[in-house]
């Protein structure tokens, strides 16, 4: 469902109206306990356009995008910082920033965050609409949170917080839509916590995605790690593909064996949405919006949990053509427990890394198996430099 929002020009104008007709309306009760909140102002202040000359000296539409909580501010900041100094700060023109929360940043948030970027002017803080953010009518509350209290003793403290079904249905299918992202082309996906390790100035990822027509952008893949918050997935998915076959990319053109095994079934592979760079248009297609709503429809998202990750992988296997997906082998960061660092000695130089601490070359990774189908010569880079590296021991 597309976002409603009030601007804050028709806010202004009805406070206005209401001062002037001397209308006593009752206060809510966040206002008349302001104390207990403390962020009333942020609520209406939230952005809902980004400034007009926002891509003034930029090559590209492109922005840096985090969905985070106000609790979570030391790990955005330590992330944001880690891309700024990194990349951001050096361009002649920074990249704009988009923060979303469904609860109102803080003005504490703001200020940290402000003093943490290159350009303070190029941050934005948005607020999600609730009515995106909440149970949509079809789904049975109780029944998502009783299946959710199952999953607590198989799955990660985050993935057991009652609130990240509706950040992975959101983050799958519906950010997209805010306000905030109407003139944007292409979104840089970070999360809060992640560290980048790579100085990536020289190579702008927003070119590389624009130049060479990609539609998104990956450094890492795994094997979903619960398959229980997944079990229907597949055959929802496979439902799906016999409905819409005109929507199907061709098999010998697309990926989509990659997410098989040998024995033609679902392998659980993913691409990791913890860094990627997706052109929006992707994102907006009739293919995309019409699976996102299929899924949204069968509920996994509250009933499963079903993630961001696993939704963008199938898609990308059923819609995209294998050029369409870049590896950005460049791009070294760190999230949780998992690392990218390339296997490239002219990209090390440039990085505070350790290739051996790379995530993509264990074997609950699927990333060299996709490399096989969308950039063999990568491959041969990499064996070369493990058996230069293995001459010099």
């Amino acid at each position: 469902m597309p976002a409603r929002h009030v601007s804050l020009n028709d806010l202004e104008h009805v406070i206005t109206n209401m001062c002037k007709n001397h209308v006593k309306t009752p206060l809510p009760e966040s206002l008349k306990v302001s104390y207990l909140f403390g962020m009333n102002d942020t609520l209406i202040k939230s952005d809902t356009r980004l400034k007009e000359d926002v891509w003034t000296n930029l090559p590209v539409k492109g922005a840096f995008y985090m969905m985070t909580r106000n609790e979570d501010l030391m790990k955005a900041r330590m992330t944001m910082k880690s891309i700024e100094e990194r990349f951001n700060s050096k361009l002649n023109s920074t990249y704009p920033w988009i923060f979303l929360n469904n609860q109102p940043f803080t003005s504490e948030f703001k200020r940290f965050i402000k003093r943490t970027a290159t350009n303070p002017d190029q941050v934005y803080f948005g607020h999600v609409d609730l009515d995106a953010w909440n149970y949509p009518s079809w789904i049975d509350g109780v029944r998502s949170q009783a299946l959710f209290s199952s999953f607590r003793d198989v799955v990660t403290p985050r993935v057991s917080r009652p609130s990240y079904g509706n950040y992975l249905r959101y983050q799958s299918g519906l950010f997209f839509y805010h306000p905030l992202f109407d003139d944007v082309d292409y979104v840089w996906r970070v999360d809060a916590g992640s560290t980048y390790h790579c100085e990536m100035f020289m190579d702008d990822p927003f070119v590389t995605m624009q130049t060479n027509n990609k539609s998104i952008g990956f450094a890492l893949t795994e094997k979903a790690t619960s398959e229980i918050t997944l079990f229907s997935l597949w055959p929802v998915t496979n439902h799906f593909m016999g409905l819409y076959p005109h929507l199907i990319e061709p098999s010998d053109d697309s990926v989509f064996s990659w997410l098989m095994n040998n024995n033609n079934e679902y392998n659980y592979c993913q691409i990791s949405t913890s860094f990627e760079i997706v052109n929006l248009s992707f994102l907006r297609s009739e293919e995309y919006r019409t699976l996102f709503y299929y899924l949204d429809l069968v509920g996994g998202f509250f009933y499963e949990r079903w993630t961001d990750s696993a939704v963008r992988t199938i898609a990308t296997a059923l819609f995209l053509n294998r050029q369409d997906i870049h590896f950005f082998n460049d791009v070294a960061f760190t999230f949780n427990d998992k690392a990218h660092c390339p296997l490239d000695f002219t990209l090390l130089e440039r990085c505070s890394c350790d290739y051996k601490d790379s995530f993509n070359y264990r074997k609950s990774s699927c990333t060299l198996d996709l490399l096989q189908l969308i950039d063999p010569a990568s491959i041969d880079d990499m064996v070369s430099f493990a058996k230069t590296v293995l001459s010099q021991k």
